[in-house]
């Protein structure tokens, strides 16, 4: 049967199919053409490396990356950053329509099945896998072969002003564990306090993230299942959508035009950042977008809870090689040792989450600052006590998870 899939992606289809067209001129021009080095790791290569990610983030990639050309001077970077992850699935879809995927990628976990089926990854033989978790491992196969391997581990997370929570006199009322009841009430009393042009909270109602959260935990199966089957909860659904409409009317989340706006880590459009609102979504992995702002003013909490736990840990990314890549053996081998080895991760840290390789993780215990270790024990509780499984997407819905469901929400939202 043939999976639905929402798509708003007419010009981006364009433009992939006008940069196929162009390619194929340069190949039949002679310029598009190389012949593929020897299988040597360490042969000159300037690889092109692709990830998104906020400044704490790019800022420890570029570092690490700096410090593999140090050691293998032979071996050069050409950066692909991109600042959101819709942007950067975009980018990814028209690059892999033309042929033209860079050397590493990173990979969300939602992808790899998409693209490994599609035969646009390298296979990722003779790199080391004995020192991470066999279920990490497969999360980056396909068909028992492995394409992307596990670069850092995350949780659900949201992630609230505490300093600010602190002087409202609130602390008391955020928690982990907390059930959707108690994250309500304190939504109402922060916003009995905040003051004028103030909010209590981010509008949810559009984060994909969050209502799935919402669904899981109050017992019922995710909105969109394995299978790619349409599975929204009617009263669920009606329940949530209805509360933040209540609270766009009532002030306790901003307004739409507002809401849009919103980026994480940008000391301007982000609107915990900005005083605007005192708490809203994140990811464990991504804390520092926060915490590098201004360290120590922030905190992280789990998502609210009902029947059962609507959090999850899963690996927060992946690195693959583009199938077309001219420099498979320097790929592979820059690829292993990003999560391998002990200096990539002492130079990474948990900017990209918690190492997955034990012995790397065991490096860095003594050097993880406060920002890390609030990262690794909201994982390590999420982890102790009755998490979701995390459920992979559904082939043939990145669309509808990056872009069309907040597209379609706000589209509702600013009809409301």
């Amino acid at each position: 049967m043939q999976k639905k899939k929402f798509s708003l992606r007419g010009k981006a289809a364009l433009v992939s199919s006008l940069l196929v067209c162009v390619l194929t001129m340069q190949a039949f021009a002679g310029g598009g053409s190389q012949a593929a080095p020897a299988n040597d790791p360490n042969a000159a290569a300037k690889l092109r490396i692709a990830w998104f990610g906020t400044k704490a983030r790019n800022d420890a990639t570029l570092a690490t990356l700096d410090l593999y050309t140090r050691l293998h001077p032979t071996i050069t970077f050409e950066p692909e950053i991109s600042s959101s992850n819709p942007e950067y699935a975009d980018k990814m879809s028209t690059q892999s329509a033309a042929k033209n995927l860079s050397d590493i990628i990173v990979q969300d976990m939602g992808w790899v099945q998409d693209y490994a089926q599609r035969g646009q990854l390298l296979e990722l033989t003779g790199v080391d896998t004995s020192k991470i978790p066999k279920a990490l491992i497969e999360d980056g196969s396909y068909n028992g072969k492995l394409y992307a391997l596990p670069n850092a581990v995350a949780s659900t997370a949201l992630v609230y002003d505490k300093q600010r929570v602190e002087e409202l006199g609130l602390s008391g009322m955020v928690k982990n564990g907390w059930t959707w009841d108690e994250f309500w009430a304190f939504c109402e009393a922060a916003k009995a306090k905040v003051g004028a042009g103030k909010y209590a909270v981010q509008d949810f109602s559009y984060s994909h993230t969050l209502y799935s959260a919402y669904q899981l935990s109050h017992g019922h199966d995710s909105p969109i299942t394995l299978d790619g089957r349409i599975n929204f909860n009617q009263q669920d659904w009606t329940t949530f959508q209805n509360k933040f409409a209540d609270y766009r009317a009532r002030g306790v989340c901003p307004p739409p035009d507002v809401s849009v706006l919103n980026k994480d880590g940008d000391v301007t459009l982000d609107p915990l950042l900005t005083g605007l609102v005192l708490i809203k979504t994140a990811f464990s992995s991504t804390f520092g977008s926060w915490d590098g702002v201004s360290p120590g003013r922030y905190a992280l909490v789990t998502y609210p809870r009902d029947v059962q736990s609507g959090d999850y840990v899963k690996v927060a990314s992946f690195w693959s090689a583009g199938w077309n890549t001219k420099y498979p053996a320097q790929a592979k081998t820059v690829i292993n040792w990003l999560v391998n080895d002990p200096e990539a991760g002492k130079a990474m840290g948990f900017a990209r989450g918690g190492a997955v390789n034990s012995d790397v993780l065991t490096a860095l215990q003594p050097q993880l600052s406060d920002r890390d270790k609030t990262s690794a024990a909201l994982v390590d509780y999420i982890n102790a006590h009755n998490p979701q499984p995390f459920l992979m997407h559904a082939v043939g819905w990145d669309s509808y998870y990056l872009v069309d469901y907040e597209a379609i929400c706000q589209e509702f939202i600013f009809k409301t």
